[in-house]
Protein backbone atom coordinates (compact mmCIF):
# COMPACT_ATOMS: atom_id res chain seq x y z
CA UNK A 1 0.00 0.00 0.00
CA UNK A 2 2.56 2.74 0.96
CA UNK A 3 5.75 3.53 -1.57
CA UNK A 4 9.09 4.33 -0.20
CA UNK A 5 11.34 6.06 -2.08
CA UNK A 6 14.98 8.03 -1.12
CA UNK A 7 16.09 10.22 -3.20
CA UNK A 8 20.22 11.55 -3.67
CA UNK A 9 19.34 15.44 -3.25
CA UNK A 10 17.08 17.65 -4.74
CA UNK A 11 18.25 17.07 -8.12
CA UNK A 12 17.89 13.26 -8.06
CA UNK A 13 14.34 12.81 -9.81
CA UNK A 14 14.58 9.25 -10.60
CA UNK A 15 15.12 7.87 -6.84
CA UNK A 16 15.57 4.16 -5.50
CA UNK A 17 12.81 2.33 -4.06
CA UNK A 18 13.25 0.84 -0.40
CA UNK A 19 9.82 -0.34 0.52
CA UNK A 20 7.27 -1.64 -2.59
CA UNK A 21 3.62 -1.90 -2.09
CA UNK A 22 3.84 -5.36 -4.16
CA UNK A 23 5.06 -8.02 -2.89
CA UNK A 24 7.85 -9.13 -5.61
CA UNK A 25 9.58 -5.64 -4.46
CA UNK A 26 11.98 -4.43 -2.08
CA UNK A 27 10.65 -4.24 1.84
CA UNK A 28 11.97 -2.51 4.82
CA UNK A 29 12.05 -4.46 8.12
CA UNK A 30 9.99 -1.71 10.06
CA UNK A 31 8.74 1.97 8.64
CA UNK A 32 6.61 4.24 11.18
CA UNK A 33 5.30 7.54 10.52
CA UNK A 34 4.24 9.85 13.13
CA UNK A 35 2.07 12.88 11.45
CA UNK A 36 1.07 15.56 13.99
CA UNK A 37 -1.33 18.28 13.90
CA UNK A 38 1.26 20.56 15.82
CA UNK A 39 5.08 19.78 15.11
CA UNK A 40 7.19 18.44 12.95
CA UNK A 41 6.45 14.83 11.13
CA UNK A 42 8.84 11.94 11.40
CA UNK A 43 9.09 8.48 9.82
CA UNK A 44 11.45 6.00 11.33
CA UNK A 45 12.51 3.26 9.09
CA UNK A 46 14.95 0.03 9.32
CA UNK A 47 16.42 -1.64 6.21
CA UNK A 48 18.77 -4.48 5.86
CA UNK A 49 21.76 -5.61 3.92
CA UNK A 50 19.55 -6.97 1.22
CA UNK A 51 17.78 -3.51 0.72
CA UNK A 52 18.61 -1.63 -2.90
CA UNK A 53 19.18 1.29 -0.24
CA UNK A 54 21.62 -0.31 1.92
CA UNK A 55 24.19 2.56 3.07
CA UNK A 56 22.96 4.45 0.00
CA UNK A 57 21.81 6.98 2.72
CA UNK A 58 23.83 10.14 4.07
CA UNK A 59 21.81 12.33 6.71
CA UNK A 60 20.56 15.52 6.22
CA UNK A 61 20.71 15.73 2.25
CA UNK A 62 19.03 11.96 1.16
CA UNK A 63 15.63 12.86 1.07
CA UNK A 64 12.61 10.22 1.49
CA UNK A 65 8.97 10.16 0.00
CA UNK A 66 6.20 8.19 1.57
CA UNK A 67 3.36 7.99 -0.69
CA UNK A 68 0.03 5.78 -0.18
CA UNK A 69 -0.61 3.87 -3.88
CA UNK A 70 -4.18 3.48 -3.05
CA UNK A 71 -5.43 7.37 -2.31
CA UNK A 72 -2.25 8.83 -4.06
CA UNK A 73 -1.55 11.23 -1.17
CA UNK A 74 1.68 11.79 0.00
CA UNK A 75 2.09 10.57 3.43
CA UNK A 76 5.66 11.83 4.61
CA UNK A 77 7.68 14.10 2.59
CA UNK A 78 11.55 14.94 4.11
CA UNK A 79 15.11 14.49 4.73
CA UNK A 80 17.43 11.66 7.09
CA UNK A 81 18.09 12.69 9.89
CA UNK A 82 20.19 10.45 11.93
CA UNK A 83 21.42 7.28 11.18
CA UNK A 84 21.98 4.55 13.61
CA UNK A 85 23.74 1.00 12.46
CA UNK A 86 23.06 -2.16 14.60
CA UNK A 87 24.01 -5.63 14.86
CA UNK A 88 21.55 -7.71 16.88
CA UNK A 89 22.79 -10.60 19.04
CA UNK A 90 22.59 -13.51 16.25
CA UNK A 91 24.77 -11.73 13.77
CA UNK A 92 21.87 -9.89 11.69
CA UNK A 93 22.86 -6.94 10.65
CA UNK A 94 19.86 -3.84 10.01
CA UNK A 95 20.41 0.42 9.67
CA UNK A 96 17.96 2.50 11.13
CA UNK A 97 17.16 6.08 10.50
CA UNK A 98 15.13 8.93 11.65
CA UNK A 99 13.25 11.27 9.40
CA UNK A 100 12.12 14.56 9.85
CA UNK A 101 9.38 16.56 6.93
CA UNK A 102 10.79 19.53 5.19
CA UNK A 103 9.02 21.55 7.79
CA UNK A 104 12.46 20.90 9.28
CA UNK A 105 14.06 23.36 6.78
CA UNK A 106 13.43 26.53 8.86
CA UNK A 107 15.77 24.75 11.88
CA UNK A 108 18.76 25.45 9.28
CA UNK A 109 18.28 29.24 9.79
CA UNK A 110 18.39 31.73 12.32
CA UNK A 111 16.90 35.63 13.51
CA UNK A 112 18.79 38.69 13.89
CA UNK A 113 18.30 40.48 16.63
CA UNK A 114 15.23 43.38 16.00
CA UNK A 115 12.67 45.11 17.66
CA UNK A 116 9.11 44.57 15.59
CA UNK A 117 6.16 46.96 16.51
CA UNK A 118 3.26 48.65 14.32
CA UNK A 119 3.59 45.47 12.64
CA UNK A 120 0.28 43.09 11.05
CA UNK A 121 0.83 39.14 12.17
CA UNK A 122 1.32 38.04 8.40
CA UNK A 123 4.00 41.10 7.67
CA UNK A 124 5.80 39.74 11.17
CA UNK A 125 5.29 36.46 9.74
CA UNK A 126 6.18 37.01 6.18
CA UNK A 127 9.77 38.81 7.76
CA UNK A 128 10.87 35.76 9.54
CA UNK A 129 10.08 33.49 6.18
CA UNK A 130 12.16 36.27 4.13
CA UNK A 131 14.74 36.56 6.63
CA UNK A 132 14.97 32.09 7.06
CA UNK A 133 15.11 32.19 2.74
CA UNK A 134 18.06 34.81 2.59
CA UNK A 135 20.23 31.67 4.17
CA UNK A 136 19.19 28.58 3.06
CA UNK A 137 19.14 26.69 -0.58
CA UNK A 138 16.67 27.08 -2.72
CA UNK A 139 14.93 23.75 -2.59
CA UNK A 140 14.51 24.97 1.31
CA UNK A 141 12.68 28.18 0.81
CA UNK A 142 8.85 28.63 1.22
CA UNK A 143 6.69 31.34 0.03
CA UNK A 144 3.99 33.00 2.13
CA UNK A 145 0.73 31.23 1.85
CA UNK A 146 -2.39 32.06 3.62
CA UNK A 147 -2.24 33.91 7.15
CA UNK A 148 -6.08 33.73 8.82
CA UNK A 149 -4.51 34.25 12.56
CA UNK A 150 -4.67 37.89 14.06
CA UNK A 151 -4.95 39.24 17.62
CA UNK A 152 -7.34 41.91 18.81
CA UNK A 153 -5.24 44.49 17.40
CA UNK A 154 -3.88 43.00 14.30
CA UNK A 155 -0.54 44.51 15.38
CA UNK A 156 2.42 42.76 17.07
CA UNK A 157 5.22 43.61 19.42
CA UNK A 158 7.86 42.07 19.16
CA UNK A 159 11.72 41.38 19.98
CA UNK A 160 13.05 39.19 17.85
CA UNK A 161 16.64 37.23 19.10
CA UNK A 162 18.81 34.74 17.70
CA UNK A 163 16.96 32.06 17.56
CA UNK A 164 16.21 29.23 14.86
CA UNK A 165 13.80 30.49 12.41
CA UNK A 166 11.16 27.87 13.23
CA UNK A 167 11.64 28.47 17.42
CA UNK A 168 11.05 31.80 16.63
CA UNK A 169 7.68 31.35 15.04
CA UNK A 170 6.45 28.71 17.77
CA UNK A 171 7.65 31.85 20.68
CA UNK A 172 6.68 34.58 19.40
CA UNK A 173 3.82 33.51 17.23
CA UNK A 174 2.03 30.27 17.63
CA UNK A 175 2.45 29.38 21.46
CA UNK A 176 1.12 33.69 21.96
CA UNK A 177 -1.40 33.49 19.66
CA UNK A 178 -2.40 30.31 18.72
CA UNK A 179 -2.58 28.58 15.12
CA UNK A 180 -0.93 25.66 13.19
CA UNK A 181 1.50 25.92 10.81
CA UNK A 182 0.80 23.76 6.79
CA UNK A 183 3.42 23.48 4.00
CA UNK A 184 1.84 22.55 1.09
CA UNK A 185 3.77 21.91 -2.49
CA UNK A 186 2.55 23.92 -5.51
CA UNK A 187 4.25 23.58 -8.83
CA UNK A 188 5.76 27.35 -8.09
CA UNK A 189 6.80 25.97 -4.77
CA UNK A 190 6.57 25.52 -1.13
CA UNK A 191 3.74 27.05 0.49
CA UNK A 192 4.04 27.87 4.19
CA UNK A 193 0.63 28.63 5.46
CA UNK A 194 -0.33 30.11 9.37
CA UNK A 195 -3.97 29.20 10.09
CA UNK A 196 -6.03 30.01 12.94
CA UNK A 197 -7.56 26.72 12.87
CA UNK A 198 -7.33 23.60 10.18
CA UNK A 199 -9.64 20.54 9.45
CA UNK A 200 -13.08 19.44 9.02
CA UNK A 201 -15.77 17.46 10.83
CA UNK A 202 -15.72 13.94 9.69
CA UNK A 203 -18.51 11.64 8.79
CA UNK A 204 -16.68 8.24 9.78
CA UNK A 205 -17.54 7.90 13.42
CA UNK A 206 -15.09 5.77 15.65
CA UNK A 207 -16.65 3.57 18.06
CA UNK A 208 -16.68 0.14 20.27
CA UNK A 209 -17.85 -2.85 18.59
CA UNK A 210 -17.09 -1.58 15.10
CA UNK A 211 -13.69 0.27 14.28
CA UNK A 212 -12.41 0.76 18.11
CA UNK A 213 -9.57 -1.35 19.71
CA UNK A 214 -8.68 0.77 22.35
CA UNK A 215 -8.59 4.02 24.29
CA UNK A 216 -7.07 5.90 26.79
CA UNK A 217 -8.22 9.34 28.57
CA UNK A 218 -5.90 11.78 29.78
CA UNK A 219 -6.94 14.36 32.01
CA UNK A 220 -4.82 17.15 32.95
CA UNK A 221 -5.76 20.10 35.07
CA UNK A 222 -2.25 21.34 36.63
CA UNK A 223 -1.87 23.45 33.55
CA UNK A 224 -5.13 25.85 35.30
CA UNK A 225 -4.02 29.12 36.86
CA UNK A 226 -6.67 30.33 40.18
CA UNK A 227 -4.02 33.20 40.73
CA UNK A 228 -3.20 35.54 37.71
CA UNK A 229 -0.73 38.00 37.33
CA UNK A 230 -1.33 39.51 33.98
CA UNK A 231 1.68 41.32 32.35
CA UNK A 232 2.37 43.88 29.84
CA UNK A 233 4.84 45.42 27.51
CA UNK A 234 8.25 45.90 28.71
CA UNK A 235 9.15 48.98 31.22
CA UNK A 236 12.51 50.92 29.83
CA UNK A 237 14.46 51.20 33.26
CA UNK A 238 18.51 51.97 32.90
CA UNK A 239 18.98 49.87 36.02
CA UNK A 240 17.11 46.96 34.82
CA UNK A 241 18.56 46.70 31.41
CA UNK A 242 22.08 46.89 33.11
CA UNK A 243 21.21 43.35 35.39
CA UNK A 244 19.73 41.84 32.22
CA UNK A 245 16.41 41.95 33.55
CA UNK A 246 13.17 43.59 32.06
CA UNK A 247 10.23 44.80 33.92
CA UNK A 248 6.88 44.61 32.43
CA UNK A 249 3.84 46.61 33.06
CA UNK A 250 1.44 44.54 35.88
CA UNK A 251 -2.61 45.88 36.94
CA UNK A 252 -1.22 46.92 40.34
CA UNK A 253 -1.82 50.89 39.78
CA UNK A 254 -5.57 49.90 38.73
CA UNK A 255 -6.46 47.11 40.97
CA UNK A 256 -5.74 48.55 44.50
CA UNK A 257 -2.55 47.83 45.10
CA UNK A 258 -2.22 44.01 43.85
CA UNK A 259 -0.92 42.70 40.85
CA UNK A 260 -2.77 39.66 40.53
CA UNK A 261 -6.12 38.98 39.82
CA UNK A 262 -7.96 35.38 41.80
CA UNK A 263 -10.60 33.11 39.91
CA UNK A 264 -12.23 32.17 43.97
CA UNK A 265 -14.70 29.26 42.03
CA UNK A 266 -11.36 27.32 40.69
CA UNK A 267 -9.27 27.84 43.85
CA UNK A 268 -12.14 26.07 45.74
CA UNK A 269 -11.34 23.54 43.93
CA UNK A 270 -8.40 23.50 43.22
CA UNK A 271 -6.63 25.77 45.67
CA UNK A 272 -4.43 28.60 44.84
CA UNK A 273 -1.50 27.66 41.94
CA UNK A 274 -0.49 31.11 40.71
CA UNK A 275 0.35 32.20 37.01
CA UNK A 276 1.80 34.91 34.61
CA UNK A 277 -0.04 35.00 30.84
CA UNK A 278 2.17 38.00 28.88
CA UNK A 279 0.47 40.57 26.67
CA UNK A 280 3.60 42.31 24.87
CA UNK A 281 1.01 44.39 22.97
CA UNK A 282 -0.90 46.08 25.56
CA UNK A 283 0.70 49.24 27.38
CA UNK A 284 -1.76 50.86 29.54
CA UNK A 285 -2.68 49.09 32.97
CA UNK A 286 -6.78 48.96 32.18
CA UNK A 287 -6.42 47.34 29.09
CA UNK A 288 -4.28 44.73 31.00
CA UNK A 289 -6.84 44.30 33.84
CA UNK A 290 -9.34 43.78 31.03
CA UNK A 291 -7.16 41.10 29.77
CA UNK A 292 -6.61 39.47 32.51
CA UNK A 293 -10.30 39.19 33.72
CA UNK A 294 -11.22 37.83 30.06
CA UNK A 295 -8.71 35.45 30.68
CA UNK A 296 -9.65 34.05 33.99
CA UNK A 297 -13.11 34.28 32.60
CA UNK A 298 -12.74 32.29 29.64
CA UNK A 299 -10.08 29.86 31.07
CA UNK A 300 -11.06 26.07 30.94
CA UNK A 301 -9.92 23.81 34.15
CA UNK A 302 -8.75 21.13 32.90
CA UNK A 303 -7.04 19.71 29.26
CA UNK A 304 -7.79 15.89 28.32
CA UNK A 305 -6.24 14.36 25.39
CA UNK A 306 -7.01 10.48 23.80
CA UNK A 307 -4.81 7.83 22.44
CA UNK A 308 -7.03 5.76 20.51
CA UNK A 309 -6.00 2.76 18.09
CA UNK A 310 -8.48 2.55 15.27
CA UNK A 311 -8.97 0.48 11.94
CA UNK A 312 -9.18 2.55 9.21
CA UNK A 313 -12.30 0.68 7.79
CA UNK A 314 -12.28 3.03 4.36
CA UNK A 315 -9.19 0.75 3.09
CA UNK A 316 -11.69 -1.74 2.58
CA UNK A 317 -14.58 0.39 1.23
CA UNK A 318 -16.91 -0.25 4.55
CA UNK A 319 -15.85 3.73 5.63
CA UNK A 320 -16.52 7.14 3.52
CA UNK A 321 -12.82 8.76 4.47
CA UNK A 322 -10.30 7.80 6.56
CA UNK A 323 -8.25 9.39 9.07
CA UNK A 324 -6.69 12.31 8.60
CA UNK A 325 -4.73 14.96 11.28
CA UNK A 326 -6.61 17.90 11.67
CA UNK A 327 -10.37 16.42 11.18
CA UNK A 328 -12.81 16.32 13.99
CA UNK A 329 -13.86 12.84 14.69
CA UNK A 330 -16.94 11.21 16.56
CA UNK A 331 -15.57 9.06 19.41
CA UNK A 332 -18.42 6.85 20.63
CA UNK A 333 -17.68 5.28 24.06
CA UNK A 334 -19.98 5.66 26.97
CA UNK A 335 -17.63 4.27 29.23
CA UNK A 336 -14.89 6.84 28.47
CA UNK A 337 -16.15 10.02 26.33
CA UNK A 338 -19.47 9.30 25.45
CA UNK A 339 -20.40 10.74 21.78
CA UNK A 340 -17.98 13.67 21.85
CA UNK A 341 -15.89 15.34 18.85
CA UNK A 342 -12.43 15.39 19.22
CA UNK A 343 -9.77 16.24 16.99
CA UNK A 344 -6.88 13.99 15.54
CA UNK A 345 -3.71 15.81 16.97
CA UNK A 346 -1.22 12.91 16.12
CA UNK A 347 -1.11 9.86 14.04
CA UNK A 348 0.50 6.92 13.66
CA UNK A 349 0.99 5.11 10.54
CA UNK A 350 2.46 1.45 10.71
CA UNK A 351 2.97 0.80 6.96
CA UNK A 352 3.48 -2.90 7.39
CA UNK A 353 0.09 -2.62 8.73
CA UNK A 354 -1.55 0.16 7.07
CA UNK A 355 -5.32 -1.32 8.66
CA UNK A 356 -3.97 0.03 12.12
CA UNK A 357 -4.13 3.37 13.03
CA UNK A 358 -2.49 4.96 16.13
CA UNK A 359 -4.63 8.19 16.92
CA UNK A 360 -3.84 10.31 19.21
CA UNK A 361 -6.68 13.36 19.56
CA UNK A 362 -6.98 15.88 21.88
CA UNK A 363 -6.50 18.85 23.79
CA UNK A 364 -9.78 18.91 24.39
CA UNK A 365 -10.18 21.55 26.56
CA UNK A 366 -13.20 21.82 29.23
CA UNK A 367 -14.45 24.69 31.86
CA UNK A 368 -14.51 24.10 35.29
CA UNK A 369 -18.44 23.44 34.85
CA UNK A 370 -17.56 20.81 32.45
CA UNK A 371 -14.91 19.69 34.19
CA UNK A 372 -17.20 18.77 37.19
CA UNK A 373 -19.99 17.68 35.46
CA UNK A 374 -17.34 14.64 33.93
CA UNK A 375 -16.19 13.97 36.91
CA UNK A 376 -19.47 13.61 38.49
CA UNK A 377 -20.56 11.33 35.41
CA UNK A 378 -17.54 8.88 35.41
CA UNK A 379 -18.41 8.36 39.13
CA UNK A 380 -21.84 7.66 38.26
CA UNK A 381 -20.66 5.15 35.76
CA UNK A 382 -18.09 3.49 38.04
CA UNK A 383 -21.02 2.97 40.56
CA UNK A 384 -23.00 1.39 37.65
CA UNK A 385 -20.88 -0.94 36.91
CA UNK A 386 -19.36 -1.68 40.41
CA UNK A 387 -23.47 -2.41 41.35
CA UNK A 388 -23.68 -4.54 38.31
CA UNK A 389 -20.94 -6.71 38.97
CA UNK A 390 -22.26 -7.15 42.76
CA UNK A 391 -25.65 -8.25 40.63
CA UNK A 392 -24.02 -10.33 38.66
CA UNK A 393 -22.03 -12.30 41.23
CA UNK A 394 -25.33 -12.76 43.01
CA UNK A 395 -27.54 -13.98 40.01
CA UNK A 396 -25.00 -16.53 39.05
CA UNK A 397 -24.70 -17.84 42.17
CA UNK A 398 -28.47 -18.08 42.29
CA UNK A 399 -28.03 -19.70 38.80
CA UNK A 400 -26.17 -22.54 40.10
CA UNK A 401 -28.34 -22.75 43.20
CA UNK A 402 -31.34 -23.26 40.78
CA UNK A 403 -29.54 -25.53 38.19
CA UNK A 404 -28.90 -28.35 41.20
CA UNK A 405 -32.84 -27.80 41.95
CA UNK A 406 -33.68 -29.05 38.47
CA UNK A 407 -30.72 -31.77 38.47
CA UNK A 408 -32.51 -32.84 41.88
CA UNK A 409 -35.84 -32.91 40.23
CA UNK A 410 -34.58 -35.07 37.29
CA UNK A 411 -32.99 -37.03 39.57
CA UNK A 412 -35.94 -37.51 41.46
CA UNK A 413 -38.30 -38.45 38.64
CA UNK A 414 -36.18 -41.22 37.16
CA UNK A 415 -36.01 -42.60 40.96
CA UNK A 416 -40.36 -42.69 40.62
CA UNK A 417 -39.77 -44.23 37.40
CA UNK A 418 -38.17 -47.22 38.70
CA UNK A 419 -40.04 -47.92 41.46
CA UNK A 420 -43.32 -47.64 39.57
CA UNK A 421 -44.46 -44.97 42.42
CA UNK A 422 -47.27 -42.79 40.01
CA UNK A 423 -48.71 -40.51 42.62
CA UNK A 424 -44.66 -39.26 43.41
CA UNK A 425 -43.61 -39.74 39.52
CA UNK A 426 -46.93 -36.70 39.22
CA UNK A 427 -45.63 -34.70 42.65
CA UNK A 428 -42.00 -34.88 41.10
CA UNK A 429 -43.06 -33.53 37.61
CA UNK A 430 -44.76 -30.71 39.25
CA UNK A 431 -41.84 -30.04 41.28
CA UNK A 432 -39.44 -30.70 38.18
CA UNK A 433 -41.51 -27.52 36.63
CA UNK A 434 -41.28 -25.19 39.41
CA UNK A 435 -37.53 -25.43 39.24
CA UNK A 436 -37.16 -24.98 35.55
CA UNK A 437 -40.10 -21.59 35.91
CA UNK A 438 -37.79 -20.66 38.72
CA UNK A 439 -34.36 -21.27 36.51
CA UNK A 440 -35.68 -19.26 33.29
CA UNK A 441 -37.01 -16.63 35.84
CA UNK A 442 -33.49 -16.29 37.41
CA UNK A 443 -31.66 -16.74 33.62
CA UNK A 444 -34.43 -13.54 32.17
CA UNK A 445 -33.16 -11.67 35.40
CA UNK A 446 -29.57 -11.84 34.44
CA UNK A 447 -28.35 -7.72 34.66
CA UNK A 448 -26.19 -7.09 31.62
CA UNK A 449 -23.43 -4.44 31.18
CA UNK A 450 -25.44 -2.32 28.60
CA UNK A 451 -24.74 -2.18 24.37
CA UNK A 452 -21.19 -3.35 24.94
CA UNK A 453 -18.82 -5.31 27.44
CA UNK A 454 -17.20 -2.27 29.18
CA UNK A 455 -13.62 -1.98 29.33
CA UNK A 456 -12.66 -1.47 33.11
CA UNK A 457 -9.49 -0.20 32.70
CA UNK A 458 -9.07 3.02 34.25
CA UNK A 459 -12.79 2.44 35.66
CA UNK A 460 -12.21 -0.24 38.45
CA UNK A 461 -10.12 -0.63 41.10
CA UNK A 462 -8.11 -3.53 41.82
CA UNK A 463 -10.57 -5.08 44.40
CA UNK A 464 -13.60 -4.18 41.97
CA UNK A 465 -11.63 -6.47 39.66
CA UNK A 466 -10.60 -9.21 42.21
CA UNK A 467 -14.58 -9.42 42.99
CA UNK A 468 -15.30 -9.78 38.80
CA UNK A 469 -12.49 -12.38 39.15
CA UNK A 470 -14.11 -14.22 41.65
CA UNK A 471 -17.64 -14.52 40.42
CA UNK A 472 -19.04 -17.71 40.72
CA UNK A 473 -18.66 -19.38 37.27
CA UNK A 474 -20.57 -22.35 35.70
CA UNK A 475 -19.14 -25.50 35.02
CA UNK A 476 -19.01 -27.93 32.56
CA UNK A 477 -21.19 -30.44 34.35
CA UNK A 478 -23.51 -27.04 35.17
CA UNK A 479 -23.49 -26.52 31.03
CA UNK A 480 -24.44 -30.22 30.26
CA UNK A 481 -27.53 -29.88 32.93
CA UNK A 482 -28.38 -27.00 31.63
CA UNK A 483 -28.46 -28.09 27.92
CA UNK A 484 -30.51 -31.45 29.39
CA UNK A 485 -32.99 -28.91 30.48
CA UNK A 486 -32.93 -27.53 27.38
CA UNK A 487 -34.34 -30.91 26.11
CA UNK A 488 -36.87 -31.41 28.54
CA UNK A 489 -38.59 -28.18 27.65
CA UNK A 490 -38.55 -29.26 24.18
CA UNK A 491 -40.58 -32.02 25.01
CA UNK A 492 -42.77 -30.60 26.60
CA UNK A 493 -43.52 -30.95 30.77
CA UNK A 494 -47.50 -30.48 29.91
CA UNK A 495 -47.22 -33.40 27.83
CA UNK A 496 -45.24 -35.19 30.62
CA UNK A 497 -47.95 -34.41 33.17
CA UNK A 498 -50.48 -35.38 30.36
CA UNK A 499 -48.76 -38.77 30.03
CA UNK A 500 -48.56 -39.40 33.82
CA UNK A 501 -52.01 -39.03 34.05
CA UNK A 502 -52.97 -41.54 31.67
CA UNK A 503 -50.81 -44.08 32.90
CA UNK A 504 -52.66 -43.74 36.54
CA UNK A 505 -56.13 -43.97 34.50
CA UNK A 506 -54.82 -46.98 32.57
CA UNK A 507 -54.25 -49.14 36.15
CA UNK A 508 -50.52 -48.51 37.20
CA UNK A 509 -48.64 -49.79 34.30
CA UNK A 510 -45.48 -48.39 33.04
Amino acid sequence: MYLVQIFDGPNDTAGITIHSPYSDGPKLSEGKITQKLSGIDDFTFALNPSNPGYRKIKPLTTLVKVTNVKTGAVEFDGRVLQPNYKMADDGAFADEYVCESKLAYLHDSIQRFLEVHNTTVRDFFAMLIAKHNEQVEAHKRFKVGDVTVTNSTDNVYRFVEYDKTYDTIKDKLIDRLGGYLRLREEPDGMYLDYLESVGTVSPTTISIRRNLKSITRDIDPTSVITRLVPLGAQQNSGDSEASGAVPRLTIASVNGGKDYLDDTALQAEFGIVVGTVTWDDVTTANALLSNGRDYLRNQKASVEQYDITAVDLSLLGLDIEGFTVGNWHIIDNPYITGADALQIIEKGIDIASPQASTLTFGDKQRTLTQYLASMNKNTKTIASLRSTVTRQAQALGTLKTQVETVDSAVKTIEMTLQQNDLPALNQAVTNLQSAVNNLNETIDGMPVYGPATPTTDGLMSASDKMKLDAMPALTTADKTKLDLITVTQAVSLDDLVARVTALENAGGNV
